[in-house]
Order: C-alpha cells, then sequence, then structure tokens
C-alpha cells in the first residue's frame, strides 16, 4: 500500500474494474435500456458467471442478494450506446450465485457488470456515487466460465480532528494525509484523506475487518510514515485525533 502526499478528500476505487461503471453514471441519460432475460434460456455455446458474495472479510455468506448482469454496447467514453439487461440471480445461503445465458454478437465487445439490489445504509460500497451498486465483470466470451468472490462489508464510522490545522504550511512543502485500505469487491479501496482539508464526519470504513490505515507527515523536509490497523464493529465509530 502506498500513500501519496496529494489532496484529496476520497479515493473511490483501487484496483477494481469499475471505469465502465463511473461512464455509465456520467452517460446515463443517453443510454438506452433494453431487455434480454430470455437470454438466459441458453442450450449451446453458453456463457457462466459464477461466485460467492461475503461479508465480515470473507468469513461470513451475503445470502438473499438480489443480482442482475447486463452489458453496455456503445463506443466507449462517447454518448449514446444501449445497456442491455441479459440475466438474474440471488444469492444462496452460502453467498453463491450463478448466471448462464447466451451472448449475441453485438455483446462480444460489450462491458459487462453485476448490479447489487443491497441496503446502502447497511452495508460499505466505497464509492458515494449513485451507481455504486454496480460491479464491473472482465471482457465475457461464449463457451466460458468466469469465477470470482467479492467482499462487501459492513459499515463502520471515522470521526477525524486535527488540532492545529493551521500548522501545516502547505506552501512549503508540509502535508500531513491518510489512507483507510481495506478489501472490497475483489480488490480493495477506501478513502484518503488530507488533513489539511477535512471531508466532513463521519467517514465511513469497511467493518469486521482489518482496514489499513497509512498515515504520511511531511514537515520542514522529513517524511515519516506511520502504520496502524483498526478493526470495527458495524455501526461502531472510533474517534482518531491527531497533531501536525
Amino acid at each position: 500500500m502506498k500513500a501519496y502526499p496529494v489532496p484529496m478528500k476520497r479515493i473511490l476505487l483501487i484496483g477494481l474494474s469499475f471505469f465502465f461503471v463511473a461512464l455509465l453514471s456520467v452517460l446515463d441519460s443517453c443510454i438506452r435500456q433494453e431487455n434480454d432475460l430470455g437470454s438466459q434460456n441458453c442450450s449451446s455455446h453458453c456463457t457462466t458467471v459464477s461466485g460467492k458474495f461475503l461479508t465480515d472479510g470473507g468469513n461470513s455468506a451475503l445470502a438473499n442478494l438480489n443480482l442482475t448482469l447486463s452489458c453496455f454496447i456503445g463506443p466507449s467514453g462517447s454518448p449514446g450506446g444501449t445497456l442491455r439487461e441479459k440475466a438474474t440471480a440471488r444469492t444462496d445461503a452460502s453467498g453463491n450465485f450463478n448466471f448462464t445465458f447466451a451472448i449475441k454478437e453485438d455483446e462480444l465487445q460489450a462491458y459487462y457488470q453485476i448490479t447489487m439490489s443491497i441496503d446502502k445504509t447497511k452495508y460499505y460500497l466505497c464509492s458515494s456515487n449513485a451507481d455504486n451498486t454496480k460491479i464491473g465483470l472482465p471482457p465475457l466470451k461464449r463457451d466460458t466460465t468466469v469465477y470470482d468472490q467479492y467482499i462487501i462489508p459492513a459499515k463502520a464510522f471515522l470521526d477525524l480532528t486535527i488540532t492545529n490545522p493551521g500548522a501545516i504550511a502547505s506552501s512549503n512543502g508540509d502535508y500531513l494525509g491518510s489512507t483507510f485500505i481495506s478489501k472490497f469487491g475483489n480488490s480493495v479501496c477506501g478513502p484518503a484523506i488530507s488533513w489539511s482539508e477535512l471531508p466532513g464526519n463521519p467517514i465511513e470504513i469497511q467493518a469486521n475487518q482489518p482496514v489499513f490505515m497509512e498515515t504520511v507527515k511531511v514537515k520542514a523536509g522529513n517524511r515519516i510514515v506511520t502504520y496502524d490497523t483498526l478493526n470495527l464493529a458495524p455501526g461502531q465509530h472510533k474517534a482518531i485525533t491527531i497533531t501536525f
């Protein structure tokens, strides 16, 4: 894990294939919606996307979670295109899910995603965007099986305070920032904050799993990095006070 001394209030995702999700949120008003759930009646050359949804750091199943798999057909980064629902599924008591469907000719170069029907007030979704219930998939082909596991943690909260923000002389190269990184989906993510411009409390982080806190302090040309590990219960608030 690395910390980058750049003032920013929130880092949305690290290592996850969510570019397609962010793209759709920008272009949503220009996208045509289609339904092709009949593709689940596939008998040959089928594509299977399966896996497991977990919580509590991967130690507990996320059961009875409704899921929709869809694809986006259109030029990347340009207005327009089609968002087509391809299949639906529901996780079982162990968190397992399975989509089996046929890929049409115009879907061979499409971008694929899974949308979760999940309680946003309870679960940590890494991004504050309206479309933060979507998980990007790798490129899909016919006659292919793809399997992956996704961790969707419960939420915990941080209340951050700095006693002397005025002591950070940014014009002289001073900096104080922290990242809070933990598992999410099939990778990691978490907030990154600059203590000289704190976002409003509370800050959401992952619960029931280790969250790795890295703080970078640059003062008078000296750089010091400190580490800590947080493990909060769902709904728990933890106060962190720091002095530059």
